[in-house]
């Protein structure tokens, strides 16, 4: 059975026993076995523990796409074409298998048992949040994010994966970190390492622009970091600073986020 119809007033349409709701403003909607194909506003689906899998869902969404607190497992069958954000927080997702190649806005898939993030969008022109999974590295995570970049609460030993850049806030606290290793080496915002087993400078940022929240343990060595505050070009070679604004314009231009004419130095805290 096919249906077609608009609506033009704000609706909310129930389908069936899943608890599956559908949040639309303006929407044509063509049903074959599933949902619809094609939505104009935002597709939100939610408390749904019998939904595993996205089959028969659509294919292309104007605005956001929202699967929240049910029981999917994989995203194989997402749509791939999405206008905004994509919401995948609280479900039991394993893979990000299936993502679209570029997402135009943010990427929220917390509180999920991911344990990889192969399969995953290059491109990211928002946030990206990642927090509450099994992560033990970012390998196969975004290499170009517009904004905030968020790992925090997985079971993370490297930070390998992590773009050399980050547009926005850098937070990595309550992971099994020793050390900053393939940490990003320019943040445009804070960076939040707390709750790990860091207790040294070693591969910090060459630039952090805005407040840095340091670990809160006896091992950490505040001595030498408040005298770090003022000398990061002295931890990288003086070649990289250069490569890396060279790196930073071209994700700039990428994503189409207007480039600050210069980036501050961290001062002394």
């Amino acid at each position: 059975m096919i249906l077609e119809f608009t609506v033009t007033q704000p609706q909310i349409l129930f389908l069936s026993d899943n608890l599956t709701f559908i949040f639309l403003n303006r929407f044509v909607l063509v049903f074959n076995n599933g949902c619809a194909k094609e939505i104009n506003g935002t597709f939100h689906c939610s408390r749904s523990e019998k939904l595993k899998n996205l089959n028969g869902g659509p294919q292309k969404v104007k605005h956001d796409y929202q699967i929240i607190n049910t029981g999917v497992e994989n995203i194989e069958a997402i749509a791939q074409s999405i206008g905004s954000n994509v919401n995948l927080n609280h479900n039991k997702i394993k893979s990000l298998v299936g993502l679209p190649e570029v997402l135009p806005a943010s990427l929220y898939c917390n509180n999920n048992n991911l344990e990889s993030l192969v399969g995953f969008s290059k491109k990211i022109h928002q946030t990206f949040s990642c927090s509450e999974n099994e992560l033990k590295t970012l390998d196969g995570g975004p290499e170009m994010v517009g904004s905030d970049y968020l790992c925090s609460f997985n079971k993370l030993v490297k930070l390998r994966g992590a773009p050399m850049v980050v547009n926005g806030d850098f937070k990595c606290k309550s992971n099994q970190l020793n050390d900053l290793e393939f940490c990003p080496q320019m943040i445009k915002k804070g960076f939040d390492f707390q709750a790990n087993n860091i207790n040294n400078l070693i591969y910090f940022p060459n630039y952090v622009q805005n407040t840095i929240f340091v670990p809160m343990n006896s091992f950490f060595d505040f001595y030498n970091f408040n005298q770090s505050m003022c000398s990061f070009n002295e931890i990288l070679p003086i070649h990289l600073e250069e490569k890396m604004k060279h790196e930073q314009k071209q994700i700039m231009e990428s994503l189409d986020v207007p480039c600050e004419k210069e980036i501050k130095k961290v001062k002394k805290i």
